[in-house]
């Protein structure tokens, strides 16, 4: 998060990375299977089948690991980790492009308390290129 000073930095990141593509790859499995069976009823039904009405799990994978993240992928990633995050956007140069918004589906509403428990990670946007860099800087 402050930036790879080093070799050994640089290596970490990358695992890190992995390490979360593949959490949130089988959280994918896991809902995917639930939702198959039935018995995903509890947990942002709508969401997840919708999700993979209009996608099928591999494309949603190969999106994932492209690092291309849209509003769904970021979604996938919030409930795998179990977190909200937060986006300041601070393109004021972009005042007049088109802001992408959320369909309401996707927000559940049965799960709100649990949704506003859970800790919040907190981004600055720039532009509209989707740059986001996390607000928090640990001290040494």
């Amino acid at each position: 998060q402050n930036g790879v000073k080093y070799l050994e930095d640089e290596m970490v990141e990358r695992h890190c990375m992995e390490a979360v593509q593949l959490l949130v790859l089988l959280w994918i499995v896991h809902c995917f299977e639930k939702t198959e069976a039935g018995q995903w009823l509890q947990h942002c039904p709508t969401f997840y089948a919708e999700l993979f009405g209009n996608n099928n799990p591999r494309q949603i994978i190969q999106n994932l690991y492209k690092t291309e993240l849209n509003n769904i992928q970021m979604i996938l990633l919030t409930d795998t980790l179990r977190i909200r995050v937060e986006l300041l956007d601070c393109s004021c140069g972009d005042l007049g492009a088109e802001q992408p918004k959320l369909p309401k589906c996707l927000v559940p509403q049965h799960t709100e308390r649990e949704i506003t428990s859970r800790p919040i990670l907190t981004f600055l946007k720039f532009n509209r290129h989707n740059f986001l860099y996390p607000l928090y800087k640990n001290l040494k």
